[in-house]
């Protein structure tokens, strides 16, 4: 069975090997590896083969509104965007406690999607945050049911409401502004290309078969700019994952959750998520209370 093993190993690192020196023997780290693969493009695509490409793969890129945190404030508005504080709520609405271990929860944020231009796609709403970090079960068991360790509560309306004092148990920080007017792009991961868009993987796969993911990727570089950096804490668009993506599916609809906030760690405030990693809360647009928390660690 060893001698199987090995010989099936050789035969994949030939053919890797031949696939190498048939795509030009350029490799994604080569310096020479763009050239070589906008020759290629135009062998295969006919002239500006490569910027056919580059404009195929930059359909797929999503604007997100990259989240900055302003000041601490005492006067910010019932409805309007905000880290820490107190969260806006409507009559008969408590602080909620993990199902967990029964402790108050923490209030992260709220999150007014209404007055960010173009989002969502169906609709306003406001959705308040709340995490259980003395467990921190939304980080061990992500993503953890709902009121295991975190809870949303989301409001397509707003009503009569006013803001939910926390408990004495549960120390309350000041409000910080959550602004949401820088826009970026944001570009999938190479797992959901397939779903998106089977033909420019087919295109993919012809300019460089050796390791499609990987030119994937410098193309992606390519088509986001020299200047691009990727977005750790951004409304919408696609979700910057840190350890690999975790699809999760409506449980009304069944079709993927929607990245609705991806918020990093922020120490100073008391939000740490797990070992200082990120947390991606995930939505339905057609179902907007569907909602459901990931974290990854840093």
């Amino acid at each position: 069975m060893e001698a199987e093993k090995l010989a099936e190993q050789n035969n994949n690192r030939d053919e890797r090997q031949q696939a190498i020196a048939d795509a030009g023997g350029a490799r994604p780290n080569d310096k020479n590896f763009i050239p070589t693969m906008t020759k290629r493009a135009e062998e295969f695509f006919g002239p500006g083969g490569f910027n056919k490409v580059i404009e195929q793969l930059g359909a797929l890129a999503k604007d997100a509104h990259e989240i900055s945190i302003g000041k601490a404030v005492d006067d910010l508005g019932l409805t309007e965007s905000h880290l820490c504080g107190a969260p806006y709520g409507e009559a008969n609405q408590g602080w909620p406690h993990c199902g967990e271990c029964s402790k108050s929860m923490s209030f992260v944020g709220q999150l007014n999607t209404g007055v960010i231009e173009d989002f969502p796609e169906h609709g306003p709403g406001l959705y308040t945050f709340f995490v259980c970090f003395a467990c921190d079960t939304a980080s061990q068991d992500s993503p953890a049911p709902p009121g295991n360790g975190w809870l949303v509560r989301t409001y397509t309306t707003v009503s009569n409401g006013s803001r939910i004092k926390p408990p004495r148990d549960t120390k309350e920080t000041p409000a910080r502004p959550m602004k949401t007017n820088d826009v970026v792009k944001t570009m999938p991961q190479w797992d959901f290309v397939d779903k998106m868009d089977p033909d420019l993987v087919d295109m993919l796969v012809k300019l460089y078969p050796p390791d499609v993911e990987s030119l994937y990727e410098k193309l992606k570089d390519v088509c986001l700019g020299p200047d691009h950096e990727a977005s750790f804490s951004h409304v919408g668009g696609f979700p910057e994952w840190v350890a690999g993506e975790e699809l999760v599916n409506c449980k009304k609809c069944q079709s993927p959750l929607s990245l609705l906030m991806q918020l990093e760690s922020i120490e100073s405030l008391g939000v740490k998520f797990g070992d200082g990693g990120t947390a991606y809360l995930m939505y339905c647009p057609n179902h907007p209370a569907d909602t459901s928390l990931v974290v990854q660690g840093a």
